[in-house]
């Protein structure tokens, strides 16, 4: 017996799948269509710019040299020899280069160059997306986005610079893509919250703007859909990429140690600093940023909108579109108010937020196509408006965009100070060098040194030591400096424990230090060192442009290196290193351990710093629990095997930390104190040093007074005079760092004589503690 086949519904069946091919070859068209487009704008603008001024940024190395530490050295890192360090804001560029590294062994140029293409392409091909329902308009609206952003030079240069910015705007728009899809085809499809979750990890802040839009695409499906269970797939969907994200950054946890990652610590990103402000200043600390506000809003072309939205009196609005809409909203009110929860970006105000720049064409494009069907409907019209459109965009994306600029920091130059790292090395036949240079990415990437980030993204200890009084602006007169009266006290060599962490415990075999801003931020607490001078030799001084904080006749940048491992150095480290070199023994350093603790007193750190020279080697032997053991019973242990660990343990710095404050604060309590109340106060080469064991969060939340008396009327404030004295108050936040149960904060003092100081806290103007000495009495 024949089956009888129902000839209505396999025809039905097969002009709908015929129907689904078609359009999706038609989508598959436009992808290809706008990709090309925004390949032929963007590569034709290009090719004006000069290659010098915007390509391969070491900031994108950077996150780069993290990833191939991964693929090389099995850890996440800057340094061969360790420690897991997160010096990168950029994830999901960190595993795209990783799992690119692995495969190909591909260079940080070639890939930077491939991702600014594939970047720009998929940029293109998701943008004209959104109006896939009329081609020949998608193509029109594509193009003229595809011109505006190639036109806006800030826009178009940090998107071919090898950061993380293309892959954010690529992202970002996929993201917003994704939601509208959902939206007019009334399905979500869950897999594809993996690609929003990844626009979440873009950069580690992405979430700011990833969640707002996330609630706002929950909330739109739960009043435009019928019954409790349709309702809330937009909330399943929203949780399904914070379950993601939550997910990811409970790895960072467990990985580092930290979800606050250590760029911010270097760049003093508070995560809830923002809410400090709010409750200290109230909402008017949110005006404080209006500057950069201004600039991140002109910037990308945001003032143009208030001109364009108008248009939309004209339009047939859809639901969908007032969602897609309100998303773009979002993100540009999102991207304008970073500065007030991020500070203001590192490199250039606006560089975080170009991703905005993308936005404001869409909202563009997007009211062109809106206005498409007005009901007059003629050619004169549409012309008039999107000529009208093409002008106004054109002026606010290039409005601050008059000539180019070159974007900080290109790897070329650091380069240079690679090969003479490696020239030196050679020279001094020192393996595997510890460097300290401001710029770390292209120096780091070739993984033929061990870095002390003087930038402080890659060193965890150095950035969470670090705070602002690093950051010194001296006086000067006639070339010379101006020697204050209190400076007349005994000097010391107690700046900061900083110092005693780069001196006496990192001991970096070469320093470079280039451009007098970096000479500047570090020649208090450095250059100035008693310390720099006994152990270090000149290398290659370069010329010093004069600049505020330095004479001509003070230190250059240059290149320095350390006299004790020198090639005819007959110091104890460069013989174990020499000793090492020849033959990889683990006894070695016991005996050497050994023989040097036998002697009280000696600084023995030298052995470890030599053990970690070799760790990779050490590692491979798998003798890093032997190594363990031997330093064990060293005096510096709890430094020694921060040194060892680092590589395998994310909060193996902490322990290092506390230790070098504790040494640091027994050196400072050799001096008798001038005040002894909540906080000890001591004074060393002009700077007033707060010191407090067992310090609570009141102590440090509380504002400090400090008054100064000149001896010379004429140095007193105007305002002040009916008080005989100036105040330096302060919030211990700007000049004090918290580590383990103790707190201290370091005031330099200004540059005029003082014959009495007056110190001490208070709260809403009730004085906890106070104190006062004489100068010189």
């Amino acid at each position: 017996m024949t089956a009888t086949i129902p000839l209505p519904a396999t025809i039905g069946n097969a002009v709908a799948t015929s129907l689904r091919r078609a359009a999706a070859s038609r989508t598959l068209q436009l992808f290809l269509i706008g990709g090309l487009i925004f390949l032929l704008f963007f590569y034709w603008r290009y090719a004006n710019i000069p290659n010098e001024l915007y390509q391969t940024r070491d900031d994108g190395v950077i996150t780069m040299s993290h990833a191939r530490n991964l693929v090389d050295y099995g850890f996440i890192g800057v340094n061969p020899s360790g420690e897991r360090v997160e010096g990168y804001s950029a994830p999901v560029q960190f595993w795209a280069y990783a799992a690119a590294y692995a495969l190909t062994g591909v260079n940080y140029e070639t890939f930077a160059a491939a991702q600014t293409a594939l970047c720009t392409f998929l940029l293109g091909a998701i943008f004209i997306l959104f109006f896939r329902e009329n081609r020949r308009w998608a193509i029109l609206i594509t193009a003229l986005a595809a011109l505006l952003l190639s036109w806006h030079y800030s826009f178009i240069s940090w998107h071919g610079s090898g950061m993380e910015n293309a892959i954010t705007h690529v992202l970002f728009l996929a993201a917003a893509l994704i939601l509208f899809n959902f939206a007019r085809r009334r399905r979500i499809v869950y897999p594809w919250a993996i690609i929003v979750f990844l626009a979440s990890i873009s950069r580690i802040d992405s979430i700011y703007y990833i969640a707002p839009i996330l609630v706002i695409f929950s909330l739109y499906w739960w009043l435009t859909s019928s019954g409790l269970r349709q309702k809330i797939q937009g909330c399943y969907f929203s949780l399904t990429v914070i379950a993601l994200w939550l997910a990811y950054n409970l790895w960072r946890y467990i990985y580092f140690g930290d979800l606050t990652p250590n760029t911010a610590y270097a760049q003093g990103i508070e995560t809830i600093g923002w809410l400090e402000r709010i409750r200290e200043y109230g909402w008017g600390a949110v005006t404080q940023y209006s500057e950069s506000y201004l600039v991140i809003f002109i910037r990308q072309g945001a003032n143009i909108l208030p001109l364009a939205l108008p248009l939309l009196y004209f339009a047939r609005l859809s639901r969908t579109s007032l969602l897609l809409f309100t998303i773009i909203g979002c993100i540009i009110v999102t991207g304008g108010l970073s500065p007030f929860f991020f500070g203001d970006a590192r490199l250039d105000v606006s560089r975080t937020t170009n991703h905005l720049a993308v936005f404001v064409a869409l909202c563009l494009g997007l009211i062109i196509y809106q206005i498409k069907d007005y009901r007059i409907n003629t050619p004169q019209l549409l012309l008039a408006i999107t000529s009208a459109m093409m002008v106004l965009g054109a002026v606010a994306f290039n409005i601050y965009e008059i000539d180019h600029y070159g974007l900080c920091c290109p790897t070329s130059e650091f380069d240079l100070t690679r090969q003479q790292f490696d020239r030196l090395a050679e020279q001094e036949q020192l393996p595997r060098p510890t460097v300290a240079n401001p710029d770390l990415g292209v120096v780091s990437w070739h993984k033929h040194f061990n870095i002390i980030d003087l930038g402080r993204l890659g060193s965890p200890v150095i950035s969470k030591l670090h705070h602002p009084e690093l950051n010194l602006h001296l006086r000067w007169e006639n070339g010379r400096r101006v020697s204050p009266v209190i400076s007349k006290l005994p000097r010391t060599d107690m700046f900061h424990p900083i110092s005693d962490y780069f001196f006496d415990y990192a001991a970096p075999d070469f320093i470079e230090i280039h451009a007098s801003k970096w000479t500047c931020k570090y020649y208090q607490s450095l250059l100035a060192h008693p310390k720099f001078d006994r152990h270090y030799h000149t290398i290659s001084p370069i010329e010093l442009v004069p600049d505020s904080c330095l004479p001509l006749n003070e230190k250059a940048p240059g290149i320095w290196i350390r006299a004790d491992i020198m090639r005819t150095s007959e110091s104890p480290e460069r013989k174990l290193i020499d000793k090492l070199s020849g033959n990889l023994s683990a006894d070695a350093l016991r005996q050497e351990l050994a023989s040097c603790q036998s002697a009280a007193g000696n600084n023995c750190v030298y052995v470890a710093r030599t053990a970690y020279r070799f760790l990779p080697e050490f590692r491979n032997a798998g003798l890093i629990d032997e190594l363990n053991q031997i330093f064990s019973a060293s005096r510096t242990k709890d430094y020694d095997l921060y040194l060892i660990n680092g590589h395998r343990d994310g909060q193996a710095y902490r322990q290092a930390i506390e230790f070098i404050v504790n040494n640091w604060i027994a050196k400072v309590r050799q001096d008798e104190p001038v005040i002894r109340s909540a906080y000890e106060v001591f004074i060393h080469d002009n700077t007033l040093l707060y010191l407090k064991s067992g310090c609570s969060e009141s102590d440090v939340e509380a504002r400090f007074f400090l008054h100064l008396f000149p001896v010379d009327a004429a140095d007193l404030s105007e305002g002040r005079d009916q008080y005989g004295f100036n105040n330096f108050g302060f919030e211990f936040d700007d000049y004090g760092i918290k580590v383990g149960s103790h707190c201290f904060a370091e005031r330099r003092l200004p540059e005029y004589a003082s014959n009495r100081i007056r110190t001490g806290q208070y709260h809403e103007d009730e004085k906890l503690w106070q104190g006062e000495f004489w100068i010189g009495r």
